[in-house]
């Protein structure tokens, strides 16, 4: 439980990191971060709510911290080293901001 736990909160620690370099990406390559033509992008008081909308907005708010946690939990199956958790903490976050960068600026998921 311990593990997922703090697996979990390293999660947290990944998305909030990871909107943090997004947002200097947005700032020093604006054209990755414009809407491509007919979307809605003027910020969320412009955009209609939609049931996709709040779908992509809790899966990006609470996948990765549940993904993380059930990472946790498969890795104190057994006595883990500190080095073993750290390759495994490194690559999930590696992969996580990969895919979001991935996802949200280049398919525009």
């Amino acid at each position: 439980m311990a593990w997922s736990l703090g697996f979990g909160i390293v999660g947290c620690f990944s998305l909030i990191i990871w909107t943090s370099i997004d947002a200097h990406l947005c700032q020093a390559f604006a054209k990755l971060c414009a809407p491509r033509t007919g979307e809605c992008g003027g910020g969320l008081d412009t955009c209609s709510v939609t049931a996709h909308a709040v779908v992509d907005l809790v899966v990006y708010l609470f996948l990765p911290p549940v993904l993380f946690g059930v990472l946790g939990y498969l890795v104190s199956k057994g006595r883990p080293g500190f080095a073993r958790v750290a390759r495994y903490v490194l690559a999930a976050v590696s992969l996580h901001w990969f895919l979001a960068f991935l996802g949200i600026r280049l398919l525009h998921v």
